[in-house]
């Protein structure tokens, strides 16, 4: 049987079971990253019996994000228009993620470093588009960093602009 100990970041409840001892242990708590210990494992405050060293793995339990890019090109004007979605576990759907902050990036085509040249936030729905002149050709995407209770996600490639 497994104990847990658990740093709670933020968020709805998320049923979880872990299978330990020929036993299911069953609870519900917050996204967190959760430390499995076995039953018995001293904790730091316990003064009554030595230290035995455990092997503690620990899950990090948080939401899934996605990310998507879309690029139109009209002589020297560039749109660059994206959407964030991220889960809903209420809903058990991928729903549009307002105010979600995202990178835009560019590259050379045929280079592999990406450089972050616009931060965007979602509205309300969700979306982000932005607009510039640029003459030269450019591979884009869009970056949507980790947060402390969801993965981020990246975008597939847009066409060459």
């Amino acid at each position: 049987m497994f104990i847990r100990s658990r740093r709670a970041l933020a968020g709805c409840f998320i049923a979880m079971a872990a299978l330990a001892g020929g036993a299911t242990v069953a609870w519900s708590s917050t996204r967190s990253t959760w430390t499995w210990r076995p039953a018995g494992a001293k904790t730091d405050l316990e003064t009554d019996r030595p230290l035995v060293r455990q092997n503690a793995p620990t899950t990090d339990l948080r939401l899934g994000s996605s990310a998507y890019l879309i690029s139109r090109r009209d002589g020297r004007r560039i749109t660059l228009s994206s959407s964030i979605h991220r889960f809903n576990p209420a809903t058990y759907a991928t729903e549009p993620w307002p105010g979600a902050r995202g990178e835009l990036q560019l590259r050379k085509p045929g280079t592999a470093a990406w450089t972050t040249f616009k931060h965007v936030t979602a509205d309300s729905r969700g979306e982000a588009t932005e607009s510039f002149d640029l003459a030269a050709r450019y591979d884009y995407r869009l970056l949507i960093p980790d947060t402390a209770d969801t993965w981020g996600s990246t975008s597939s490639t847009a066409a060459k602009l």
